[in-house]
């Protein structure tokens, strides 16, 4: 993959390889079915905690497939839950996705709002397991792994620009509550039971509030091609030959070198 800059240092630009095809892949949302997909996502913003933010995700672009997109905006707000707001749209699989042959992560593709610039900062987030229902009926809060990106500071997308970018499963942090969870309590992503996934936008502790809005065009899974897996399993074997090299050479030389470094 490309080199990644420090100031991106959770975002890998789309990859370089192109031995890999779309067959390989698993296209979860695209242009050519979020006419029904966007029909099950549903808003989980901050009114369940007291809050007056609100979300929506619609589709755009017209009767031709391939210009689909699902559009995502709402308001953030702050002053209700003093600096904290959040707005998200979430989709529950009843099946949960087995996601574990996609080992290069995911491919999202991104339109920046040319009409509301303000709030820039979102996050893709994945569960993989099912929230439990609280005595009064409510979701209760649980793990949550998220991808945070922000379109103009990290990713750089100019205004009504698209963009599409590869995010590895090591981009996503673990969190409970909007907070990472410490080392040593982390349970880690089971890749093979994928039964949430959600984009939202938050204040980021006071940070941004406002209108918002960001067009998704799409989120595919990404398989790695077996070319590059074989490349990868001749880069590890060739590693480990040169190492062994490396140490008898040392081995069967140690004497002189003793004698150089004494």
């Amino acid at each position: 993959m490309a080199a990644v800059p420090l100031t991106m240092s959770r975002l890998v630009f789309l990859s370089s390889c192109t031995h890999a095809t779309a067959a390989q892949d698993l296209p979860i949302f695209n242009t050519t079915n979020w006419n029904i997909e966007a029909g099950h996502f549903r808003a989980v913003d901050d009114v369940v905690r007291g809050g007056n933010s609100v979300s929506r995700l619609d589709v755009v672009g017209g009767g031709e497939k391939g210009t689909r997109r699902a559009r995502f905006w709402g308001t953030v707000d702050t002053s209700t839950l003093g600096g904290a707001g959040f707005a998200s749209q979430s989709h529950t699989f009843e099946k949960a996705l087995d996601l574990s042959p996609y080992t290069r992560g995911f491919r999202l593709r991104l339109k920046r709002s040319a009409r509301l610039e303000a709030l820039t900062a979102f996050t893709l987030n994945l569960k993989d397991t099912r929230p439990a229902k609280g005595p009064d009926g409510r979701t209760e809060s649980s793990v949550v792994h998220e991808y945070a990106f922000d379109v103009k500071k990290d990713l750089k997308i100019k205004p009504g620009e698209e963009r599409d970018l590869i995010v590895p499963w090591n981009s996503f942090k673990e969190t409970y509550r909007g907070r990472e969870v410490p080392k040593n309590g982390r349970l880690g992503l089971r890749r093979q039971h994928i039964v949430e996934i959600s984009i939202m936008c938050r204040s980021n502790f006071n940070k941004q509030h406002g209108d918002f809005e960001l067009d998704w065009i799409g989120l595919t899974a990404l398989r790695e091609c077996e070319e590059c897996e074989k490349r990868r399993e001749m880069l590890f074997y060739g590693s480990l030959f040169g190492l062994f090299f490396v140490i008898m050479f040392f081995y069967r030389n140690w004497d002189d070198f003793h004698l150089i470094f004494k």
